[in-house]
């Protein structure tokens, strides 16, 4: 008798936001049961189910009814520029590692939680998530470690699988209009004057697609625990502006830089010789071109 197949069963905590809706749509176009979260499905689809980190009575639907295979967790602390600072980033630690616990516990066999590279402190330059030393300056990063170790911890002590993805500077759409790229392309649109802080910041901005891809290849492979994710190239703050303005044709004299040598200078990039660039993953988009595919898909951040 032929054994009928099937398909791993995944869990997608947060699915509507920006990073949770790129994994979604990647994943939904491969051969597996993708059943995403929100803790608010009003307006969503019908494949949404609700489930709120912080209600332990929603952990009991999410892990007796459905019973995934792994659990891929987007959830953390995202208000804008106050989110570094706040305490509640451990109160999103604590509640994700209890929740793994609980996965773990029950039917899931792999959990997937997403990190910063953040992590490796303010200007660590070439990342290598093996050798690099972690060193977290705010509540923001030090939860994110702090949950990382435990997460580690715990997977090991049940047998399970985990994996902590360090994120560098993913971009694409539905991210936050106040971030930097959704920011200039909005300023630049209104054509409004431009004024950068920090120009000779060198960030390693990553297409949320490729982001996606390479989430995929980690739920199907088998990787280090931790793992960064980016593209290996380092590009200026100031050069990403040029682009923009090239692509949508505004006048450079309306820029402005702050060049002074008081201001500190940011350098946070993959180790192109380490994690997931050694294998099958290549990311589809250069800045350049991923920058385009913004625009040509008429992206207007409100």
């Amino acid at each position: 008798m032929d054994t009928i197949y099937q398909p791993l069963k995944i869990v997608l905590i947060g699915g509507n936001g920006f990073i949770g809706n790129a994994i979604y749509e990647e994943l939904k176009s491969f051969d597996f049961e993708i059943i995403p979260t929100s803790r608010n499905i009003n307006n969503l689809g019908s494949d949404f189910i609700k489930f709120d980190l912080f209600n332990e009575n929603t952990w009991k639907v999410l892990l007796h009814e459905i019973q995934p295979d792994i659990v891929i967790c987007t959830a953390w602390e995202t208000e804008h520029s106050t989110y570094w600072q706040k305490n509640s980033n451990f109160d999103y630690a604590k509640a994700i590692i209890k929740f793994a616990t609980a996965c773990f516990s029950a039917t899931v066999n792999h959990f997937i939680c997403l990190g910063s590279c953040s992590e490796y402190g303010f200007s660590p330059g070439k990342c290598n998530s093996i050798t690099t030393p972690l060193n977290p300056q705010n509540p923001y990063s030090e939860s994110k470690v702090f949950a990382s170790a435990e997460l580690h911890a715990i997977s090991n002590k049940y047998g399970k699988k985990a994996n902590w993805i360090r994120l560098f500077q993913p971009y694409g759409l539905k991210e936050n209009p106040l971030r930097l790229i959704p920011s200039l392309i909005m300023n630049m649109s209104q054509d409004k004057v431009i004024n950068i802080n920090t120009p000779n910041d060198m960030l390693d901005f990553t297409h949320i697609s490729d982001v996606a891809a390479a989430i995929r290849l980690i739920v199907m492979g088998n990787y280090n625990f931790s793992v960064n994710i980016g593209t290996g190239i380092a590009t200026s703050i100031s050069n990403l502006t040029y682009m923009l303005s090239d692509i949508l044709n505004f006048s450079t004299k309306k820029i402005s830089f702050n060049n002074s040598t008081s201001q500190l200078s940011r350098s946070v990039y993959v180790d192109a010789q380490s994690d997931i660039l050694l294998g099958i993953w290549r990311p589809k988009y250069d800045l350049y071109s991923g920058l385009l595919t913004l625009i040509t898909r008429g992206y207007q951040p409100k």
